[in-house]
């Protein structure tokens, strides 16, 4: 990438002086008088990346597409999901209030409509960790990027078993399973497997972009996306596990994300736009 002629070399191996304006491109902190080889003593990141120009700006337009275009698609994946929930709950009480039987044809409606929006959210997922092709350097955020890359994946997949299972043995009807008590059985310790390996993965996943996150922000820079992803790290699964049966816990989790992520997404609108300005 571009780089600054921010500093140079007293030696070889030797301490490196830094600008005096120089500042950590992930939280601001002043770095004149630090080791350029050291981390930034107030977020840990390396002082090198400061001193590198590798921000977006300098990155080639369909990269930042790809950015771009899979921000959006995981905006816009939340949003449906929330109103599908939403919208199905409120429809499922009216109709019970107005005596309507629909049998299961709502909950399968919103069973493929959820699993659509899970499949836009993996998928822009995948295009929001694509590897920046004109990227040198050490700090590349390739394992965390590669590990988003994996478990969302595997999310993707565990979403379309859920929904199979749900569509031919739905929770409700294990009490009194076709095959009798054995087969229920079966079809119980399916579904725990089944929801312990979605938690883990989602937990993995879930860490994983963050640090991710916490990679990219610099490049825009975005200290404030940044501390949130930071934030997010130990708030999230505050938020939402111990209060995964309580609405509000998981609702403000998912508010802070979907902020972050729609910080990041007016910030790449932003630099795709100044690029094609100075072009």
């Amino acid at each position: 990438m571009h780089e600054q002629n921010a500093y140079n070399e007293e030696g070889s191996g030797e301490t490196r002086g830094i600008p005096q304006d120089c500042v950590c491109k992930q939280c601001g902190y002043a770095l004149a008088g630090l080791d350029a080889g050291g981390v930034c003593p107030e977020c840990g990141m390396a002082i090198e990346r400061s001193l590198t120009d590798d921000r977006l700006i300098h990155s080639a337009p369909g990269y930042l597409a790809r950015l771009h275009t899979g921000v959006v698609l995981i905006l816009a994946g939340i949003i449906t999901q929330l109103l599908t929930i939403f919208g199905g709950v409120g429809a499922a009480i009216a109709m019970a209030v107005a005596g309507v039987r629909t049998g299961r044809a709502p909950e399968i409606a919103m069973q493929v409509v959820s699993t659509a929006a899970s499949f836009g959210i993996a998928y822009g997922w995948w295009l929001f960790s694509s590897p920046d092709p004109a990227f040198t350097g050490r700090f590349d955020g390739s394992t965390a990027r590669r590990v988003v890359r994996v478990t969302t994946i595997i999310n993707a997949g565990m979403a379309v078993v859920s929904a199979v299972m749900n569509f031919t043995a739905p929770p409700a009807a294990l009490a009194t399973p076709a095959g009798g008590p054995a087969t229920g059985n079966m079809a119980i310790i399916l579904y725990g497997v089944i929801g312990v390996v979605g938690v883990v993965a989602w937990g993995v996943s879930f860490f994983a972009s963050m640090l991710y996150l916490r990679w990219l922000c610099p490049r825009i820079p975005n200290p404030r996306a940044s501390g949130r992803a930071k934030t997010l790290m130990w708030l999230g699964p505050v938020l939402y596990i111990p209060g995964s049966c309580i609405v509000i816990g998981p609702l403000i989790a998912l508010v802070l994300y979907w902020n972050m992520l729609n910080w990041i997404r007016r910030d790449l609108k932003r630099i795709r736009a100044e690029q094609v300005a100075s072009a």
